[in-house]
C-alpha cells in the first residue's frame, strides 16, 4: 500500500493498517508505537492526579505552620484524604475492572 500525504493529523490507525506519512513530519509514524491505550492514559492521569493533591496538601501544611491559619489545615487533610483516595483507587484499579 502506497503511503499517503495528510495535511492534518493521520486518522486512527489499527493493526491491518500500515504505517502513513503525515505532511510536514519528519518520519513515518507507527502506528503500533503511538497508539496508546485509554486505560494507560487513565492510570497516568489518576497518578498525576494523586502526586498533585499530594503535594498541594503539603503547601497548604506550610502555610498553616507559617501562619497558624485553622483553614489551612482543613485544606490539607482534605487533599491528604483526596490523594489518599486516588491512591487506593489506582492500587485497585486493575481488581475493580477486571484486568490483567
Amino acid at each position: 500500500m502506497k503511503p499517503r500525504l495528510y495535511t492534518r493529523i493521520p486518522p486512527a490507525c489499527n493493526d491491518s493498517q500500515e504505517p502513513r506519512l503525515a505532511r510536514g513530519a519528519a518520519a513515518v509514524i507507527e502506528c503500533s508505537i503511538t497508539a496508546m491505550k485509554l486505560i494507560t492514559a487513565h492510570r497516568i492521569l489518576i497518578a498525576s492526579a494523586a502526586i498533585f493533591f499530594l503535594f498541594f496538601a503539603l503547601w497548604e501544611l506550610r502555610n498553616y505552620s507559617n501562619g497558624g491559619d485553622l483553614w489551612a489545615a482543613a485544606r490539607s487533610a482534605l487533599y491528604f484524604l483526596v490523594s489518599l483516595g486516588f491512591g487506593i483507587y489506582l492500587k485497585n484499579f486493575h481488581r475493580w475492572y477486571k484486568l490483567k
